[in-house]
């Protein structure tokens, strides 16, 4: 009879599902991690754009409605332009602060939401990569509804405030501005990405329960 080796041995369900999370757990750490780093970056630059004066950062997002391009050197024969849509940074000195408190409500409100959903998420994964039990646990049943409400109010609240500060920057720095729906950010993958999150704590909860029956069975 022989007896198998280290290589050849199967590993364990338990020590490869804890490896696994394990692994996720990392990458969503670092995932957060890189993400508090460009909110950092782009929050510095936000304060950098209210200073009056400067001209390194200018508001994003708005269309230019009356802009002028000349493209008869760039298409190809036979090609021919059917819209046109021009969007630049722009910035007035005058209003530097208030174009820079609007624009962060531009960006600031997505990112926390997705910063907080990321952080629940961590959660999640650093006690189930130990334990299985810790996968259907109460723990884990909150930290997703927690996920699945920040990413369904959060997400829509990040949409709305978007559409009425780049309105009102639009109508401080560009004359005949407007904002179309297609230049926000629809929340609708963030809301179905909630959604599914509440489904899957419901999922947990009764797997919670049924352990507890068969536990008391037992």
């Amino acid at each position: 009879m022989s007896i198998p080796s280290g290589q050849d041995a199967a590993i364990p369900p338990a020590a490869s599902g804890g490896r696994w999370f394990a692994r996720l757990h990392t990458l969503l750490v670092l995932m957060l991690v890189l993400g508090c780093v460009g909110a950092s970056a782009k929050l510095l630059s936000t304060v950098i754009m209210g200073v009056p004066g400067q001209a390194a950062f200018g508001f994003e997002g708005l269309r230019l409605p009356r802009a002028q391009i000349g493209l008869d050197h760039v298409l190809t024969s036979g090609t021919r332009v059917v819209r046109v849509a021009v969007e630049a940074e722009i910035r007035n000195s005058g209003h530097a602060p208030v174009v820079a408190l609007l624009h962060l409500f531009t960006w600031l409100p997505g990112a926390l939401t997705f910063l907080l959903a990321l952080f629940w998420l961590t959660r999640i994964t650093l006690p189930s990569a130990w334990s299985d039990a810790a996968l259907f646990s109460v723990t884990t049943l909150i930290h997703l509804r927690r996920i699945g409400k920040v990413l369904i109010l959060g997400s829509v609240a990040a949409f709305v405030l978007d559409l009425v500060a780049k309105s009102i920057a639009a109508r401080i720095l560009i004359e005949g501005a407007y904002v179309l729906p297609g230049d926000l950010a629809w929340p609708f993958m963030p809301v179905l990405t909630g959604i599914g999150a509440y489904v899957l704590a419901e999922v947990v909860r009764r797997g919670h329960v049924m352990s507890d029956e068969l536990q008391g069975t037992i």
